[in-house]
């Protein structure tokens, strides 16, 4: 078998995609003792951006047969990509008998990869925002990773995570795309809504918004994480303080009133879970009703 099994750790690792996340586990893993030995990308141009002192050969074109040197072949790419680049490698013909082909897809499961003769399939999906190479880089050791597959394929992604000193979670195939919806929900979405946030206190004339506004929601992402949400619920839907949020709705943009709306009636269903009294949810309930 080509995965020393001893240690579930893969010896070699090919990877297929030169963009930030692919770049991002090459070299993270290189500085934890997981032997690449190369990346290919189908683009020239991202090709020609990593140049020669990358670590490993940095190729595109056809898939090459290097690739048959390794017990773990890493698909780094667009999910709309992936299906088409797991059939060029299983036309290729480089992947041994026992190998792990995994993929770093959040939501599509190792089954997304098809068929790929005598290989073990699998998925890793790291739980970080990774918006470019560096980051990437940076933030995947210690990282959280979802991970997925067949016996084999899981074992050997343990394996992986562990030599990133990360933490290994196992979502089923069936639960990825609401485990990643969520995951979206905590993080672009985030993203998001602070975008409006900042937009309305600098039209209010608040300096220095961004940085702001953002510690503030670090602070508050801080107190669920250490209490959960209905004990770190605090502001005007928590206190019931219907004429504060009239106010809101009053200056908000229009656009942004929308968006005020809908998180305050979620917010609004863990204040009454936490003993809002009956009043006052009617009353905030009506009012946030009032020009949906």
């Amino acid at each position: 078998m080509a995965v020393d099994m001893l240690k579930n750790k893969p010896k070699a690792v090919y990877i297929l995609g030169g963009g930030a996340v692919g770049v991002g586990f090459a070299r993270a893993m290189n500085s934890h003792g997981v032997n690449v030995i190369g990346l290919w990308n189908r683009g020239q141009a991202r090709v020609e951006e990593l140049g020669d002192d990358f670590g490993c050969p940095v190729v595109t074109g056809e898939l090459p047969r290097q690739i048959e040197r390794a017990d773990l072949v890493l698909l780094c790419v667009s999910d709309s990509g992936l299906s088409e680049v797991g059939a060029l490698l299983a036309a290729s013909g480089w992947v041994r008998p026992g190998t792990v082909v995994a993929h770093t897809s959040g939501c599509l499961p190792s089954t997304d990869l098809g068929k790929i003769e005598g290989a073990h399939l699998g998925s890793i999906h790291p739980l970080v925002t990774m918006p470019d190479a560096v980051a990437a880089a940076a933030r995947l050791p210690g990282a959280t990773f979802a991970i997925e597959g067949d016996a084999v394929a899981m074992g050997v992604l343990k394996g992986v995570v562990e030599l990133l000193e990360g933490r290994a979670i196992e979502v089923s195939s069936v639960g990825k795309p609401r485990y990643h919806a969520a995951a979206v929900l905590a993080s672009n979405l985030v993203v998001a809504l602070l975008a409006d946030a900042v937009r309305e206190a600098e039209a209010a004339g608040v300096h220095d918004a961004n940085r702001l506004l953002t510690g503030l929601a670090i602070v508050a992402a801080e107190n669920v994480a250490e209490r959960g949400a209905l004990a770190a619920l605090t502001g005007p839907i928590a206190r019931g303080d219907v004429a504060t949020v009239k106010r809101h709705l009053e200056a908000l943009s229009e656009e942004t009133q929308e968006v005020y709306r809908v998180m305050s009636g979620r917010a609004l269903g863990l204040a009454r879970a936490r003993g809002l009294a009956d009043e006052a949810y009617v009353a905030l309930a009506k009012l946030l009703l009032a020009g949906a």
